[in-house]
């Protein structure tokens, strides 16, 4: 009996020690899942209506990490940790357990050089995909009263001819704005907002992808 409190006790100092309540000085605005209302409605799944980000850091080889995670039938199908280094958001892809002895991979590049692009290779559900990072162009959102980048997102499954186009909308600051996403067959483009409310909506082929203002 004494072993095993001893086990536990191990067990629950690791996890304190391994976890830290601590606040990301990066996606400071991205909190986790939020209540989103559908405009017009039941959408498909897009993973930014299904993202979670854990409020705990992790400590692996001594830099902080916090868990990012999607739902794994969604466009933006991507999980593991991730943290910042200047202005570049970095991540380790798979599951809570085999991505800590991951490959730390470029997932977003805030930096100004535009022409720079990024690769996130990762395996889900034993799947393996690519996911490429482009900078579409940059602009300043006064909805959110900061500055953002419009990245170009192509999802790959390896050794096959599935792909599918989407932008990302992200602030370094902030976190991930808005998603959008244009179905050609249904000629409709679907919109997530993450800030500054949570929202869902379609529109017609018509509406532009962006409007810069």
């Amino acid at each position: 009996m004494r072993m095993i409190l001893i086990t536990i006790f191990v067990s629950l100092l690791f996890i304190q020690c391994s976890q830290e309540r601590t606040k990301r000085d990066f996606f400071t605005e991205l909190k986790g899942y939020p209540e989103f209302v559908t405009s017009k409605g039941r959408l498909p799944l897009f993973g930014f209506d299904s993202l979670i980000i854990d409020s705990l850091s992790t400590l692996i080889e001594g830099k902080k990490y916090w868990y990012l995670n999607t739902n794994s039938s969604a466009l933006f199908n991507i999980n593991g940790y991730i943290r910042s280094s200047g202005k570049i958001v970095y991540i380790r892809p798979g599951d809570k357990t085999e991505s800590k002895s991951n490959k730390e991979q470029v997932l977003f590049d805030f930096s100004s050089d535009t022409t720079k692009s990024s690769v996130v290779q990762f395996s889900r559900n034993k799947v393996s995909r690519n996911l490429v990072v482009i900078e579409n162009t940059r602009y300043y959102n006064k909805f959110i009263e900061d500055s953002t980048v419009i990245f170009r997102v192509y999802q790959e499954v390896k050794n096959t001819s599935f792909s599918k186009e989407f932008l990302i909308q992200a602030s370094l600051k902030k976190g991930l704005v808005s998603f959008k996403y244009l179905d050609r067959v249904k000629k409709l483009i679907y919109t997530i907002d993450y800030l500054p409310t949570a929202r869902v909506i379609y529109d017609s082929v018509e509406t532009r992808l962006y409007q810069v203002q």
